[in-house]
């Protein structure tokens, strides 16, 4: 399960640093749109898991 965590951060630390690099305004806006719903997604999963443990 830690490896899972670890590939995902990298993968949105990831996706941070292409956002860096684009120039155009819709590509940006593009990103984190996706970016978002990633991470919601991601954290609330994670939190679902951390649940089952208790």
């Amino acid at each position: 399960m830690g490896f899972l965590i670890i590939v995902l951060i990298l993968l949105l630390l990831r996706m941070l640093t292409i956002l860096r690099q684009i120039k155009e305004n819709f590509g940006k806006q593009l990103l984190v749109g996706v970016l978002a719903l990633f991470a919601v997604q991601y954290l609330y999963n994670i939190g679902m898991i951390w649940e089952c443990f208790r």
